[in-house]
């Protein structure tokens, strides 16, 4: 069988599947006994050259069928292998082909189905292993070897890969600009390092890499001049130095994230705000050393869209919320989850100045009453909201959600005009 560039062993499973196309019919047994000699040799014959005749037939459709299969592999440029865990997820693949999506049933364990699938598709530009524990750093050799227009790798919560991998896959795949690597254990400073100057990266996802250090951090900021999307979340090491440096080595960046980064303060944050202004997406949850000054500080970025202040609980205060809100009409979603200094005040400052609000989160805002959440119904464009354990009553919530859903029907019967 004819694979693409790439030179490596067809699968099994695949071999079955194009053998099961060529059985032919069985050929029928002669008919009722008693049937004269001549009558049964005739019958016999008819039926003989039938079958034959049928599996050159199918023979012809099944090789029709795996020449149109391969030219439709070549056009593959996405692979998804999300979530296989065990041989028998792995036995699906899908591949989207432009609008489409082409499903091709294969057999085998999962590094055998990638590397299959691979050797396969001279074209892919995006793989998606993601929470692919069962595979190996085989699959990622292939992966090397068989996909040097390999633009999109995601890894989050595979495990891999191995500072030789990743070697491997710099130097088969140099057109990499998005890479994931969420809680992959193996990631550390010297991958990040190899990472950033091996690859010009648009968008690198290290969150959950609990043993990158400011070294790691620092790294990124001296190579990320064309970084636009970045996540530290849950690495410890991230001080305001690490802040300061990504600030100036990463102007380009429209969205970071910094969930359960304990350690930075208001001067990372600040610097972040003057260095990085083109920012439409911040995540500040249980960024605990930060103040509300830091909050309000951000009302510098004048292109925010999301932002996220999960369980800032003292750092998220009314004066905070009112100062952003001022500066920042462009919010689109809020998440104030968790922050239990926000009161009344403070709502009625966001709904009067974040007029294109569409998501709101007040879970645990629990000095949040009625009286703030009236003020809601200015919002003309708040979709989705989240009022529970707030000390607002069942008819209020009852009340702004059909707010929201009579929003979303109107912005959605606008879309559609």
């Amino acid at each position: 069988m004819t694979t693409g560039h790439c030179a490596l062993p067809v699968l099994n499973g695949h071999t079955q599947l194009q053998s099961g196309q060529l059985r032919g019919d069985r050929t029928t047994k002669a008919t009722e006994q008693g049937s004269d000699q001549t009558s049964k040799a005739s019958r016999t014959s008819r039926t003989s050259r039938t079958s034959r005749t049928s599996r050159a037939s199918k023979a012809s459709k099944a090789s029709k069928a795996s020449k149109a299969t391969a030219e439709t592999m070549d056009d593959v440029r996405t692979v998804k292998l999300e979530g296989c865990m065990t041989a028998a997820e792995a036995g699906d693949w899908v591949a989207k082909v432009g609008a489409e999506e082409v499903r091709v049933v294969v057999g085998g364990a999962v590094d055998e189905v990638l590397i299959h699938v691979v050797s396969m598709c001279s074209g892919i530009t995006d793989i998606i292993l993601a929470n692919c524990s069962a595979l190996t750093n085989a699959s990622l050799y292939a992966i090397a070897r068989c996909c040097p227009s390999l633009k999109r790798l995601d890894l989050c919560n595979s495990g891999l890969p191995s500072a030789d991998t990743l070697a491997a896959l710099i130097a088969g795949c140099p057109l990499v600009v998005d890479i994931d690597v969420t809680c992959c254990t193996l990631i550390k400073d010297d991958a990040v390092e190899m990472m950033v100057a091996g690859w010009q990266l648009e968008r690198l996802v290290l969150t959950g890499c609990e043993d990158v250090s400011s070294r790691g951090v620092e790294a990124i900021a001296a190579a990320g001049a064309q970084l636009k999307v970045l996540s530290l979340s849950r690495i410890a090491q991230v001080y305001d130095d690490g802040l300061i440096a990504i600030a100036a080595g990463c102007p380009q960046l429209t969205s970071l994230m910094l969930q359960w980064c304990a350690f930075f303060t208001d001067v990372g944050l600040l610097a972040i705000v003057a260095g990085c202004p083109r920012l439409t997406r911040l995540c500040l949850d249980r960024c605990t050393r930060l103040t509300p000054a830091g909050i309000a500080g951000l009302v510098g970025l004048t292109d925010l869209v999301e932002l996220d202040l999960t369980d800032c609980r003292s750092q998220a205060t009314d004066d905070a919320l009112a100062a952003l809100a001022a500066g920042s009409p462009q919010l689109e979603q809020l998440l104030l989850h968790n922050c239990t200094a926000v009161t009344d005040a403070g709502i009625e400052a966001i709904a009067g100045g974040c007029t294109q609000l569409e998501v709101l989160d007040l879970w645990g805002c629990t000095l949040v009453t009625d009286t703030g959440a009236a003020a809601l119904f200015d919002l003309a464009r708040l979709t989705r909201v989240s009022l529970d354990a707030t000390k607002i009553s069942s008819a209020m919530k009852t009340a702004v959600e059909g707010h929201c859903t009579a929003m979303a029907a109107g912005m959605a019967t606008a879309g559609s005009a």
